[in-house]
């Protein structure tokens, strides 16, 4: 009797182990140079591929993933070669104003979390109208990866967006339309201490 208890406790703490082992999430997608060196934010889109919000949703998510494994690959490497130098200007076409303190603090974020490989998900897109513009954002969820594979953690982020007609020379097909990022956030935290009211 004393042994099949023994029996039982051994095979629960294996499944326990092995259930541990199987639910550790792993990063399992491509990001290498050699994956990241056509990426360039060429692609365009007409008014009728961004009707709908699910199509829009997809393509910023593509454009996030895209950005982010430029960065990654650059923030690994010396910041001092060609290749960076490549990807460095990559990343800035990615930008409507490739201004080098967004792409640096950009780049540093993933410098300063280590990560070596990023997963965009959850995609949403959403305006906030002004009496002089209309504004677009978009927010993701970021899950973070070391140099082996293995979760850091994720973060909820916000960007902020436009959507550049180009000029009529350029265009392939009437009335293109260009994704450029303008601004990353994090989501504000309230500002009234968790357990504090009145």
């Amino acid at each position: 009797m004393k042994s099949n208890k023994i029996y039982l406790n051994i095979i629960t703490l294996l499944c326990i182990a092995l259930l541990g082992i199987a639910c550790e999430k792993k990063y399992e997608g491509k990001s290498s140079l050699e994956s990241v060196k056509y990426n360039s934010n060429n692609s365009t889109y007409t008014a009728i591929e961004l009707d709908s919000t699910k199509a829009r949703n997809n393509i910023l998510q593509i454009k996030l993933q895209e950005l982010y494994d430029l960065s990654t690959n650059y923030a690994a490497g010396n910041k001092d070669t060609d290749i960076d130098e490549t990807l460095y200007k990559q990343i800035g076409l990615y930008f409507e104003k490739p201004d080098t303190l967004l792409i640096n603090n950009f780049i540093k974020e993933l410098d300063s979390l280590k990560a070596r490989y990023v997963k965009i998900s959850d995609v949403s897109s959403s305006k906030e109208f002004t009496p002089k513009d209309t504004l677009d954002y978009t927010k993701y969820k970021v899950d973070y990866f070391d140099v082996s594979k293995k979760f850091l953690g994720s973060i909820d982020k916000f960007a902020h967006y436009t959507l550049k007609e180009l000029p009529t020379s350029e265009q392939k097909v009437k009335g293109a339309f260009k994704f450029y990022f303008t601004d990353f956030k994090a989501p504000q935290k309230d500002s009234i201490p968790s357990g504090v009211t009145k």
